[in-house]
């Protein structure tokens, strides 16, 4: 697993450091003897606990067997030149040097050879792995600054936050937010502590405030008409014990998630598509979390950062939209929505809220953007996540 997600994090890097030892283009290699190299380089760069010689030895056996002997040579050689990158020193991280790994810690690697490209934007984008689109597309909406503050942020390993538990609980140190805290204990204590506490959630506290914009009203009957597995769901429902929280998802995996959640809390009901239309014109609360680019949350969702592109984003809008539009017919007259993503894009929030407003008898009455926080070596308890949140009430 360690070496998995150490190759979805950083994997433009690891492709941009590859190429640096190839006579070849990257992507004329055959897909098998790529992979076999990015998890190589991986182990080589990024990990600390196999030696290098049994990482290139793995790579090159593997390629053998599932490839062919030749391929295992080829690896062979160009793993055995990563290998002899790395100097043995470690220097606080500095974006404008070209022989600079960024690691997880805050510190980088110092390389024997200036791997990385002359021109800022591309390099920190190899760097840390963010497709230039997203680097081109943050530097021209936030500036550049800003950008590069938000690619090491991306480098950090979140950390489990949880929510709705004792403050003495065993393995958990308060988080900066009151509440919240960051668990350290592993997955089996994990599990018992859902199990003695069933509204305690994994929840990050920039997701968990943004809900909180609702917490002024009082409604009877709230749909999270984008509910996922259900850890807003459990929020609402603990903030308003007394009202229905409807949960519905079109995807089968996580509504049979959502009918458990159902089973164990009784304020909870999970509807399917048929269900959600004895619903219409009735929510007092209708919650939005729309699907997006991720780009508040890309430390937990680093696959995002490296195939961002425009075009994408400009499909996601329409989809949003297109959820706003099935949603809506379930919210009272007196109703309000309540719009969350995980996103720091405008197209996906303040657009999307103002499009509410001019297309239904709403008004925006709060919206809070979140910038994410917590950069390389610096505590967990600091950490958030970034993301957007309005609450839209009726005309």
């Amino acid at each position: 697993i360690a070496i998995e997600q150490a190759v979805a994090r950083r994997w433009l890097t690891l492709e941009t450091i590859l190429q640096s030892r190839l006579d070849r283009a990257w992507s004329t290699i055959q897909p098998e003897i790529r992979s076999a190299m990015l998890v190589g380089a991986a182990q080589i760069l990024l990990l600390d606990r196999i030696p290098t010689h049994a990482a290139v030895d793995d790579a090159v056996e593997w390629t053998k067997r599932r490839v062919r002997p030749k391929a295992g040579g080829f690896v062979n050689a160009v793993l055995r030149r990563i290998a002899e990158l790395p100097t043995g020193e470690s220097e606080p991280f500095d974006p404008d040097q070209r022989d600079h790994l960024p690691k997880a810690d805050g510190s980088a690697m110092v390389l024997n050879d200036e791997v990385f490209a002359e021109e800022p934007a591309h390099r920190i984008a190899q760097q840390t792995g963010h497709a230039d689109a997203l680097i081109a597309h943050w530097t021209a909406t936030m500036g550049f600054a800003r950008t590069i503050d938000l690619c090491r942020h991306d480098l950090v390993h979140p950390p489990i936050i949880i929510t709705d538990v004792p403050p003495d609980t065993p393995d958990c140190t308060a988080h900066d937010e009151p509440g919240h805290y960051v668990f350290t204990g592993s997955m089996n204590a994990l599990r018992t502590l859902f199990a003695k506490h069933p509204l305690a959630r994994v929840q990050d506290a920039g997701t968990s405030t943004a809900v909180h914009l609702a917490a002024p009203l009082a409604p009877k009957l709230i749909i999270d008409f984008c509910a996922g597995r259900g850890t807003k769901s459990k929020q609402l429902a603990a903030m308003f014990p007394n009202a229905e929280v409807v949960a519905a998802d079109p995807d089968p995996a996580r509504f049979a998630v959502l009918e458990e959640l159902a089973a164990r809390l009784p304020n909870i009901t999970a509807a399917g598509p048929e269900a959600l239309e004895t619903y219409h014109g009735r929510a007092d609360l209708v919650v939005l979390d729309l699907p997006c680019s991720n780009t508040g949350v890309l430390p937990r969702r680093p696959e995002a950062k490296a195939g961002f592109r425009m075009k994408r984003l400009r499909s996601l809008e329409t989809l949003q939209r297109s959820i706003m539009a099935q949603a809506l017919p379930l919210r009272a007259e007196s109703g309000h929505v309540l719009q969350i993503t995980c996103s720091l894009e405008r197209l996906e929030n303040e657009d999307q809220s103002a499009h509410l407003a001019r297309w239904f008898p709403l008004r925006v009455c709060e919206q809070k953007r979140a910038r994410p926080t917590g950069l390389p070596g610096e505590p967990a308890t600091g950490y958030r996540d970034g993301g957007y949140a309005a609450l839209l009430a009726p005309v």
